[in-house]
């Protein structure tokens, strides 16, 4: 480890005096823009991960110590905590005027969670064994039938009804959604609702 610290401390020395003496000669140009960024968004990539997997940790222990199921956990504490910086994010950028910006956000985001983050999970996963069986959980159906809702109300509402032009009721039709998905999911991770695809399972 001592000899790998000081192989990064000796490329950071070097990329360090390498930026000062380009940025003497014009102090007012910026200097490797393009390798700064790219470090940048390797740099934040790896403390997001780093983050992640100290918050899984914690939820499970506080899962462990509180017996509150796992999966209530992840869809309240997680789900917040993932949301929130988002959340805060897009409502700045819309306020400063830069709506489509936020509303891009807002979609791109979980795409891309979807897509790269799910897809390199499963590639990781049935690298190991294939194939990859997801855990017979009943709040994976419900994850899903409500993802197909807010899909569905997002392709008739969008181009059919307010002409892209989004409204304070459709926001309240969100939360109620979201309200709906929190309120089965939790049942369900309790006990107090059981599905058809839970019993089968068992069986």
């Amino acid at each position: 480890r001592a000899s790998i610290s000081i192989i990064f401390i000796a490329i950071g020395a070097a990329i360090s005096v390498a930026t000062f003496m380009k940025s003497r000669k014009d102090p007012e140009k910026p200097c490797f823009v393009a390798f700064y960024l790219i470090l940048a968004f390797v740099a934040g990539a790896v403390w997001i991960l780093l983050v992640a997997n100290e918050l899984v940790s914690l939820l499970t222990a506080l899962g462990l110590a509180s017996g509150i199921d796992q999966v209530v956990l992840g869809l309240t504490l997680l789900a917040w905590g993932n949301a929130v910086p988002d959340t805060i994010a897009n409502t700045t950028v819309a306020k400063q005027g830069y709506p489509q910006m936020a509303l891009g956000a807002a979609f791109g985001e979980p795409l891309g969670n979807h897509l790269l983050g799910l897809g390199i999970a499963l590639i990781v996963n049935t690298s190991r064994t294939s194939p990859f069986e997801l855990p017979h959980d009943g709040n994976i159906v419900i994850c899903a039938i409500f993802e197909i809702a807010v899909l569905t109300s997002h392709i008739i509402t969008f181009p059919f009804i307010t002409k892209f032009r989004l409204r304070k009721p459709y926001a309240y039709w969100l939360f109620g959604l979201y309200g709906a998905f929190i309120l089965v999911s939790v049942l369900q991770a309790v006990g107090y609702l059981t599905l058809g695809y839970d019993a089968y399972e068992r069986e």
